[in-house]
């Protein structure tokens, strides 16, 4: 996200972090890009707690909405965002069977992405296509080899200059996206 407003010289853009559990890609935009205009979106009143808690510890001023991502009603608070980030749920049915104790403390709602894992993706980007400027970015992280299909997901919804990023392990985890300019 930083590289990305650095290339398109981005010194004070709109972008909103949903799903954005404990904060840290909000606090950490805000704190890297201190002229952006961030907007975190958290339904959890667990994870709200920590978003609070973070964004005041480190004295980032973000807007925090309470708001489920998945409803129209939330999509329509964004307007004008020049990016659009997040991790949603993307766990799927089969890996929710034989989670690592360690991932269990994490409520369901939190890791669960539905069966395939990419319910989300589906919904998020029709939902927030509309919240983006023409040529917005869109940015995803997903689960390990979900990259094909979260890129199948963009370009049918009229995205394009799709661009998929490795973790440290190699692994194909985050991608990039445009809008394409609206008709």
């Amino acid at each position: 996200m930083i590289k990305i407003c650095r290339q398109n010289k981005l010194t004070s853009p709109k972008i909103a972090d949903l799903c954005a559990g404990s904060g840290c890609i909000a606090v950490t935009l805000k704190k890297e890009l201190p002229l952006a205009d961030i907007t975190a979106v958290e339904l959890s009143p667990d994870a709200m707690r920590y978003l609070r808690a973070n964004a005041e510890l480190n004295s980032a001023d973000i807007q925090i909405i309470e708001g489920d991502v998945l409803s129209p009603d939330t999509a329509a608070l964004l307007r004008d965002m020049d990016i659009i980030v997040s991790n949603p749920p993307y766990v799927t049915a089969e890996e929710m069977a034989v989670l690592q104790r360690e991932v269990r403390h994490e409520p369901e709602t939190a890791l669960f992405g539905g069966n395939d894992g990419l319910d989300f993706y589906r919904e998020m980007t029709k939902l927030y296509r509309a919240s983006l400027k023409n040529r917005g970015f869109l940015c995803y992280e997903f689960g390990d080899r979900q990259h094909e299909q979260v890129g199948n997901i963009l370009a049918g919804n009229g995205f394009d200059n799709i661009n998929f990023t490795c973790d440290l392990a190699g692994i194909i985890r985050t991608v990039t996206a445009q809008k394409q300019e609206d008709k």
